[in-house]
């Protein structure tokens, strides 16, 4: 990806590594991006120089603020209007605060549990819910001429 030969270091100095971390908001792969190099490349500089990942890391934490002060300043908008339900607002700001993986209040995704409490009276009902659409189905067709 970078040009053969040629040192990082000689043409991105750490501090102009850390400012481009500010410039990009910590958002690794802009930065390598920008200066032409493999992820993998940039990785190595931040091992090499601490600064160049403490900068990232504080650049990904302003980033983090801006975006939930962000959510807030949305929720103060909705709630200054007349809204007949306010509760839709807060619950779609809070919605986006816990699904921005950038938010801290990100919650993932739970796994979905197979429901083993369906009795065989339920089953039963569900497949005689389905041979009856399935008969509708058939019907139609036939009406139509499929």
């Amino acid at each position: 990806m970078g040009i053969p030969g040629r040192r990082i270091e000689k043409d991105y100095p750490p501090e102009k590594i850390i400012e481009m971390m500010h410039e990009h908001g910590g958002i690794i792969k802009n930065v390598a991006k920008e200066m032409g190099c493999a992820l993998k490349t940039l990785y190595d500089q931040m091992d090499l120089y601490p600064e160049i990942r403490e900068a990232q890391q504080l650049a990904d934490e302003r980033l983090d603020r801006h975006v939930v002060e962000t959510y807030y300043e949305t929720l103060d908008t909705l709630a200054s209007m007349t809204i007949e339900e306010p509760s839709v607002a807060l619950n779609a700001v809070k919605l986006g605060l816990t699904k921005s993986k950038k938010s801290r209040y990100y919650t993932p995704p739970k796994e979905k549990e197979a429901d083993a409490s369906i009795s065989p009276a339920q089953i039963a009902a569900i497949a005689g819910e389905n041979a009856e659409l399935k008969k509708k189905i058939e019907e139609l067709e036939s009406k139509i001429g499929k």
